[in-house]
């Protein structure tokens, strides 16, 4: 197999991690628009029933919009807080991915050098393409011997990272 056909077979999936950070900051975000708007919304379905908010209309069409839009506004209002209550966890596992992250890449990096891995390989005619592959394994592996990965996403990030540690300019 192609170096070229390894690259691509690598990325294929289309699949990358997000961290919990991201995630933390995403559904925090989530949950403000939410909330805002739910909010606000109801507050001007109750403009419009106090006459502080002018909005001619016929009374059954007063209802059924009170109806239709109150319902939307209260959804809003839940799934606001339900990505609040779902922050609050995010956070703690925000937290504790960044240490595990910086624990395996560092447990890496200070066990292992770049020749060691290489010296793994034994194959010094391999191209500059197909070490990394072999690199990508020996990393991934030596990994999994000691914390058993479940998330294939997150090994490949890690392996990423620790591999730019390895050689930065690539």
């Amino acid at each position: 197999m192609e170096p070229q056909e390894n690259k691509d077979l690598l990325h294929s999936q289309g699949l990358s991690y997000t961290h919990k950070g991201k995630k933390l900051e995403d559904a925090q975000s989530s949950s403000w628009l939410f909330l805002v708007f739910g909010f606000l919304g109801l507050g001007v379905i109750l403009g419009v029933w106090l006459g502080i908010i002018p909005f001619p209309l016929a009374f059954y069409m007063k209802i059924l919009y009170t109806i239709v839009l109150g319902a939307l506004f209260f959804i809003f209002l839940i799934t606001g807080f339900y990505y609040l209550k779902k922050s609050k966890t995010l956070k703690e596992e925000a937290s504790e991915e960044e240490r595990l992250t910086q624990e395996i890449v560092s447990y890496i990096t200070a066990s292992y050098s770049l020749d060691e891995l290489d010296r793994m390989i034994n194959d010094p005619s391999l191209s500059m393409e197909q070490r990394y592959f072999e690199r990508y394994e020996q990393i991934s592996r030596l990994i999994q011997e000691k914390y058993h990965l479940s998330e294939e996403t997150y090994l490949d990030f890690l392996i990423e990272k620790i591999y730019q540690v390895f050689v930065p300019e690539q």
